[in-house]
């Protein structure tokens, strides 16, 4: 099984329904206002966009859109999880980086 067909198969039968869905309220001065839930995405989807990040931090709008199909995502949700993943290797490298010249100082 290509590993396409198994994505999709696996995508099919963990039902994205099951997603966990955070949503809440809260009061500002006019009432109350309801959040957009937030969805969280399945382990065989968080794999392929891991896989598609380590060939290229960047996608193309429409390699973003046949990628959100595959995933059963929105071209939005798929151009976010690039931003903040981008962002985070680039955080997690200035610490490393932090790190190593307290080790080194420190020595």
């Amino acid at each position: 099984m290509s590993a396409s067909n198994e994505l999709k198969s696996h995508l099919d039968n963990s039902s994205l329904n099951q997603a966990y869905q955070f949503g809440s309220t809260y009061a500002n001065c006019s009432g109350m206002i309801k959040r957009k839930r937030r969805i969280l995405f399945s382990q065989a989807q968080v794999n392929e966009l891991e896989k598609r990040f380590s060939k290229s931090r960047y996608l193309s709008a429409p390699e973003r859109e046949m990628l959100a199909n595959e995933l059963h995502l929105s071209p939005t949700q798929v151009k976010i999880w690039f931003q903040n993943h981008r962002y985070k290797t680039k955080k997690a490298l200035k610490d490393r980086i932090k790190m190593d010249r307290n080790v080194y100082e420190n020595y």
